[in-house]
């Protein structure tokens, strides 16, 4: 390129254009023109007033240029008032704001047009400022730094669009600062960024340390057991033989022994040895001098007896500090190998014991699960397998025996076989046609019950068929919007529908304590999902700035048209996801919708907090902690109280995801869709 071609010069350049313009246009072209002419003629005459010249303006775009960068910032500062005052005409959802940046740079001039870097960098720093804000270039900042009486924040080196190097930046506060000496009194001490990145990791590692020592103190079992000691002690008394047989009493010994190994693996009990349990063997003895002797404050003792072919073992846990029985059950087995029965026993017994004295359900350390994954996942019949099951697939088929406790997760469950030890399952369909010695508990779309059910059975699905082979001698809890019991199915226990009085009933004194409602437990439960909110917003807060002002400006703007939109958005996903899965080409699409959907109902709650919270405290200065942290912790908190009302909570909730997600999908949706500019 010829260097006698073009001409070079130092310019001052200004940039603006128009925050939301896409929505603008989408809600109201006519309008949105109209009103963009107006200004436009307004900004006109206000850059001519400061010696400037508007170089260009196509769509919502102003760019001009100046002699002075004093003259250009003085130019930004009066077009921004004067926007302010005209947009109080106008409703709130159809005000338009301008962003401005300013920069001093070398530009080429092509008749009346200017090129250059100096040009590109005013428009990246257009886009850093915030709606009705001005943004400057760090260059530009020297100039005017003590000529102005402005304020000034720093906001760090940052990385623009197709410029190679940071730039330094500064947003201008358009109220005047104290002046000191002639100067400005900068408060500019380290970078806004930083000070918030100071600010958001401070807070979260703060909360998060409060979160996880309340928890840990509470789980850790401080508040139920001694200070004097860490773990729960126990001693388990040799199981009686009350039959005549000899051998019944090397059955009973093993039971015994069985119970003591097993109790010994879980790492908060404190058990009692053999030898000191079994010099009890045979003795009437009073458990408190039993418990005072050991030093423990819980006896397990039972008793085996034989009928034939068959045997029952009965254990209780008594507590020997008051002599109250904590806990007790009987088992009823056909006599067929010993030590299958032992471990068995053992095993359900030791279950029990864990979840009644720890409150830990499904101890890891004795079910030591076997783990099978795959497209299929079969037991064959004749199969055995011990020490639990694991069972993921698409489709599940156990026709073998699984002693120990199963789990099956997949699209297709079909288990025909015995198991020994509680069932965990969940499917889109289910058939239990097998025998079933302890608790099932799980949730498919269609379940179809026709096997041999000893203890309880707890499911949730769609459609629940019991078939006439069908014996459930526990009780059937169950959640369905169709109950299909045909004739000749035996249920010997309490038929509970969740839906139902006695079903709510039934969950609130499953849900009770022998001491009563867990307040405590409750309370920390709405402590640590607060704080996890907390935590949440303030991370989305720091990496997406823009988008959440522009979400809080939806809601503010139409509360009502966010609500239909979330209306909407809460039925029509769902729908969508479930087409999706339905077909097995559009399953990893059902996926990610099925993902988007909970994060967006998720992180709808951080955006109506922030709103309630600014409600609430009403004018703030414009800065990080007064503009979004203490509104949004005190929304956020106000929205955890009303959702603990009973009366208002679930009706609250509902309305809070139905305008945060409505707000959010316009914003996303303003986002994503190609709009052409007038």
């Amino acid at each position: 390129m010829s260097i006698d071609k073009y001409k070079r010069r130092l310019t001052a350049i200004l940039s603006a254009d128009v925050a939301g313009y896409s929505r603008l246009m989408g809600e109201d072209e006519a309008a949105t023109v109209s009103t963009i002419t107006k200004y436009r003629e307004i900004m006109s005459d206000i850059v001519e007033q400061y010696r400037g010249r508007i170089v260009d303006s196509p769509g919502d775009n102003i760019l001009a240029e100046f002699i002075s960068v004093v003259d250009a910032t003085q130019c930004a500062v009066s077009i921004q008032k004067e926007i302010q005052a005209c947009n109080r005409e106008l409703a709130p959802e159809r005000k338009m704001q301008f962003r401005i940046g300013i920069n001093i740079g070398d530009v080429i001039e092509e008749g009346d047009r200017i090129y250059g870097d100096g040009v590109n960098i005013a428009a990246r720093l257009e886009a850093l400022a915030d709606p009705g804000g001005i943004c400057i270039s760090k260059t530009a900042f020297e100039y005017i730094e003590s000529k102005l009486p402005l304020g000034y924040e720093y906001i760090g080196e940052q990385l623009v669009k197709n410029i190679p190097k940071p730039v330094a930046a500064y947003k201008v506060i358009m109220d005047p600062r104290i002046i000191s000496h002639g100067k400005i009194e900068k408060k500019v001490t380290m970078p806004a960024w930083s000070k918030k990145s100071v600010i958001v990791v401070g807070i979260s590692i703060t909360i998060l340390l409060i979160a996880v020592g309340i928890w840990s103190f509470y789980l850790g079992g401080r508040l139920t057991q001694p200070a004097s000691s860490g773990k729960v002690s126990i001693v388990v008394l040799p199981f009686t033989n009350m039959s005549n047989e000899s051998e019944q009493e090397h059955f009973s010994d093993g039971i015994t022994e069985e119970l003591i190994n097993a109790l010994a693996k879980v790492k908060d009990f404190k058990v009692t040895s053999r030898t000191s349990a079994f010099y009890y063997k045979g003795k009437d003895v009073d458990l408190r001098a039993v418990g005072e002797k050991l030093n423990v404050d819980n006896v397990l003792e039972g008793s085996v007896r034989k009928s034939g072919n068959r045997l029952r073992i009965s254990a209780q846990l008594i507590n020997v500090t008051d002599d109250t029985h904590l806990w007790s059950e009987t088992y009823d087995r056909e006599m067929k190998d010993g030590f299958d029965i032992q471990d068995e026993i053992s095993k359900a017994v030791v279950n029990s014991i864990t979840m009644e004295l720890l409150s830990i359900e499904d101890n890891r350390v004795i079910h030591d699960y076997k783990r099978r994954f795959g497209v299929e996942t079969i037991v064959k019949e004749g199969e055995k397998i011990e020490g639990g099951l694991s069972a993921f697939g698409a489709n599940i088929e156990i026709a073998g025996t699984v002693n120990g406790g199963l789990e099956a997760f997949g699209a297709n469950i079909i288990i025909s076989g015995k198991n020994h030890g509680d069932l965990r399952f969940a499917s889109a369909n289910a058939m239990l046609s097998g025998k079933f010695h302890d608790n099932v508990k799980g949730f498919s779309a269609n379940l179809t019950i026709s096997g041999e059910f000893e203890n309880d059975l707890e499911v949730k699905a769609a459609r629940i068929t019991i078939e006439p082979s069908a014996v459930i001698k526990g009780n059937l809890v169950y959640s369905a919007a169709i109950f299909d019991r045909k004739e000749g199915s035996q249920i010997v226990g309490e038929i509970v529908q969740l839906e139902t009085k006695k079903g709510k009933a039934w969950i609130q004194d499953k849900e009770m304590d022998e001491m009563g409602p867990n307040y405590v437990g409750g309370g920390l439960f709405w402590a640590i999902s607060t704080i996890a909110i907390i935590i949440v917003g303030l991370f989305i807060n720091y990496f997406l700035p823009k988008p959440t002002e522009e979400i809080i400006t939806t809601l503010s703007n139409s509360v009502w048209k966010c609500l239909g939109i979330g209306l909407v958005f809460l039925i029509v996903m769902p729908l969508c996801i479930i087409i999706s899965l339905i077909t097995a080409v559009g399953i990893p699409f059902g996926i990610i919708l099925a993902f988007i959907y909970i994060t967006m109902i998720y992180i709808s709650r951080v955006y109506v907090g922030l709103w309630i919270g600014r409600k609430v405290l009403g004018a703030f200065k414009d800065s990080y902690t007064a503009r979004f942290l203490w509104p949004f912790i005190t929304g956020t908190i106000i929205i955890g109280i009303l959702l603990i009302i009973p009366a208002v909570g679930w009706i609250f909730r509902f309305f809070s995801i139905l305008i945060g997600s409505g707000a959010l999908w316009q914003v996303s949706w303003n986002f994503m869709r190609p709009v052409k500019k007038a």
